[in-house]
């Protein structure tokens, strides 16, 4: 649907001469009726003033009162009805219509109708009522035969103060007419001019303000298609130079925005750029992170089995230890008198101990533990071998003082006792050492196993050989004696309780190291999840990196649309 464009100037024309056209009616309509009602007012004034003079005229030229003599009024001596030199002196002097009433009945009047005066005619019953009946003055419109004039009528009173008649002055309407119409005239030819004067000057007004405002505009619409180099000049100091002023501001703030976004927006490309390299980076190398995390979690895998292998032959040489203890604590039970002459012996074979204990430092001294283990089953087979040869040895001895008791007679029947209980001993240390050579079989046999899987060399086992010899030598000091088995057999006790404990950390540690290879498992999933997840959010980064530099990219080519 087509709409007529209306320029703001027209607009303004139209409005403004709108409002001085209907202000102009709305004082025309007021003037006339305030005229019209102050003429009319004037006219009664003036009626009532003329009634007055016209009073005072009559009284001055006939003297005395007035009065009804034979159905005729008088004023003094003198007849008033159809006295037509009086009314018609009266209205010549003020211009105004004049009539006496006897009662009333007009009996003399300058009031003209059909080119005769109307005399014989009554007053309106309107102003009867106030004057007659009333007895006061009536100014205001009365209707005088057909005709309306603006009229003052006041009654005549006789020397008893009676009413006897009316006299009336009053102006016709034409003439109030007459008097209004000229001065609507002048005010229309005033209001005419001054409407003219308006219209020309709001003309000029909008015209100025249309042209401020037509270069407002051109500027206005270069700016709205990006150019911003143009500045509007206007210093008339209202509200339309504010505007100009605000425009200037406006456009001096976004040429600096304009600037500063070119500027950042050059930077954000270039860190787009930056962020999508180091973005590229990253994936390469959570890529290979992934592939490190993965090979971990398999190495931990099967050093996780091998470890329980580990645990489980710990376990079947723990057994064996705890026999050998067992046993090596019923030998012990059977020496214990000779308990004090061991301490020696437990010296060495407890620091022969302190040594084994830097087996359970590490996952990797497991193997070392084991070898020492070897080593010790092997001393304990030398030991074996000495408390067998000081059981034999015993036993012949024995056998001798049993021939030697048997040369003495009765002196020797007390040695023979002695010699008995020393073979009996000597047996059962020959036949625990036996069960012990045994349980060290089994137990080599175990370890040999354990050496086997390890494959491992281990220096602390040699030097716990070493002390093992030594301990063999302080053995062999006492070998002629019975102290020196017990003392060997309560080192074996001891030896055995020691490797017990020491297998037993051993195993511990091999249950620490599982746990941990699995907890490390679990965490190697766990970080090989994460590592996805990064790798997933690094690639994001990738693309949203790309995003950033075309948004950057666009954002540089839209702001070079702005000339500054």
């Amino acid at each position: 649907m087509y709409h007529m464009k209306i320029k703001l100037g027209t607009k303004i024309n139209i409005i403004v001469i709108s409002i001085i056209l209907l202000l102009s009616a709305v004082i025309a309509v007021v003037i006339n009726h305030e005229v019209r009602a102050g003429i009319k007012q004037f006219a009664i004034q003036k009626a009532n003033s003329d009634l007055k003079l016209s009073s005072n005229y009559i009284d001055s030229k006939y003297p005395g009162h007035w009065e009804i003599k034979d159905g005729k009024l008088y004023k003094g001596s003198v007849m008033i009805n159809d006295n037509v030199d009086l009314v018609d002196a009266i209205g010549e002097d003020t211009g105004d219509t004049v009539t006496i009433f006897q009662g009333d009945t007009r009996i003399a009047t300058n009031v003209m109708k059909d080119g005769e005066r109307i005399i014989g005619t009554q007053v309106s019953q309107q102003v009867a009522e106030v004057v007659i009946g009333k007895g006061e003055t009536y100014l205001g419109e009365a209707n005088v035969q057909g005709d309306i004039y603006q009229a003052a009528y006041m009654p005549l009173k006789n020397a008893e103060n009676e009413i006897v008649g009316i006299f009336y002055v009053g102006a016709p309407q034409d003439i109030i007419e007459t008097i209004t119409s000229k001065v609507i005239k002048q005010f229309f030819f005033v209001l005419v001019a001054i409407l003219a004067l308006a219209i020309i000057a709001v003309y000029l007004f909008t015209k100025r303000i249309k042209n401020r405002l037509t270069r407002m505009s051109t500027i206005l619409q270069s700016a709205g298609e990006g150019d911003f180099t143009a500045v509007i000049e206007d210093k008339t100091g209202d509200e339309l130079s504010d505007l100009a002023t605000s425009f200037n501001q406006m456009s001096h703030n976004l040429k600096a925005m304009i600037n500063e976004v070119t500027i950042s927006s050059n930077q954000l490309s270039d860190a787009a750029e930056e962020l999508l390299a180091s973005s590229e980076e990253t994936t390469a190398a959570t890529n290979q992170v992934a592939v490190s995390i993965t090979e971990v979690a398999k190495n931990v895998e099967f050093q996780g089995k091998n470890t329980e292998e580990s645990a489980q032959a710990i376990e079947e040489i723990t057994v064996a230890i705890t026999k050998i203890a067992d046993n090596a604590s019923s030998v012990a039970g059977s020496s214990s008198e000779t308990t004090n002459q061991t301490e020696v012996g437990y010296k060495y074979v407890q620091n022969m101990i302190e040594q084994m204990k830097t087996i359970s430092q590490a996952n990797s001294e497991t193997n070392q533990v084991i070898r020492e283990l070897e080593s010790k089953s092997k001393d304990i087979g030398n030991i074996l071998e000495v408390i067998t040869s000081i059981a034999d040895q015993t036993n012949l001895l024995a056998l001798n003082a049993a021939i030697e008791s048997a040369r003495a007679g009765e002196h020797g029947k007390g040695f023979a006792v002695v010699a008995d209980e020393v073979r009996k001993l000597a047996e059962q240390s020959s036949a625990s050492a036996y069960q012990i050579s045994v349980i060290v079989s089994k137990i080599q046999t175990e370890t040999q196993k354990a050496v086997q899987m390890m494959q491992e060399a281990n220096l602390e086992v040699t030097n716990g050989v070493y002390l093992a010899e030594e301990t063999g030598k302080t053995f062999n000091v006492i070998k002629h004696s019975i102290q020196d088995a017990t003392l060997q057999t309560q080192e074996l006790s001891a030896i055995s309780e020691e490797l017990s404990a020491s297998v037993q950390q051993v195993n511990a540690s091999i249950e620490e190291v599982a746990q941990l290879a699995k907890v490390t498992t679990d965490n190697a999933g766990q970080i090989a999840a994460v590592t996805e997840e990064q790798l997933a959010a690094t690639e994001d980064v990738s693309i949203s990196a790309a995003s950033l530099s075309k948004l950057a990219e666009n954002l540089r080519e839209l702001v070079n649309k702005f000339k500054v």
